[in-house]
């Protein structure tokens, strides 16, 4: 089912097509936090829960800057993964809930299921985009995220896994 057409209009939530998937992790210009331009996403615990976090270039308006919370600590790497989970920033329910009102989303690593056996779980995230796959209806476009790299564009994704889905909705 593509949610995004099996919810009211179509419009009002949506599942994340693979090239938006792509945008939020490549294409988009991401915040200036530190002296350091062009920050999309980092790795990050939250909670325990090792994920990623999406960063939002603008709030409010879409005109104002986003500016990393003080008193909380910006992880020290965006836009990959170098230093793996080990080098990843912990938040607690409190400096999450400030980040998260800051525009901050988070993609925890909780793995997808084949049949009924849990896979990948607390190694990696696997996030359902609403494109299939160009030439085989068995398979889905998927975004997915390691300890070493992120793949928002994978295409080889059985449709009968249950991986994560987030629904998303346009900003007013």
């Amino acid at each position: 089912v593509d949610w995004g057409t099996a919810i009211g209009d179509g419009t009002t939530w949506s599942t994340l097509s693979s090239d938006e998937w792509n945008y939020l992790f490549t294409g988009r210009a991401g915040a200036t936090i530190g002296g350091t331009s062009n920050c999309r996403y980092a790795s990050a615990k939250v909670n325990g829960v090792k994920g990623v976090i999406l960063i939002p270039e603008h709030v409010g308006d879409g005109n104002t800057s986003f500016t990393w919370p003080q008193g909380i600590t910006a992880p020290s790497t965006y836009n990959d993964f170098v230093n793996g989970w080990s080098g990843a920033p912990s938040y607690n329910a409190d400096q999450w809930k400030t980040l998260e009102r800051a525009g901050c989303v988070f993609l925890p690593a909780v793995g997808y299921r084949e049949g009924t056996t849990p896979k990948a779980f607390g190694l990696g995230g696997y996030y359902w985009s609403s494109s299939p796959h160009p030439s085989n209806g068995s398979f889905a476009n998927y975004c997915r995220f390691y300890e070493t790299y992120v793949s928002p564009q994978s295409p080889e994704a059985l449709r009968k896994w249950g991986c994560s889905v987030r629904l998303v909705q346009n900003a007013n």
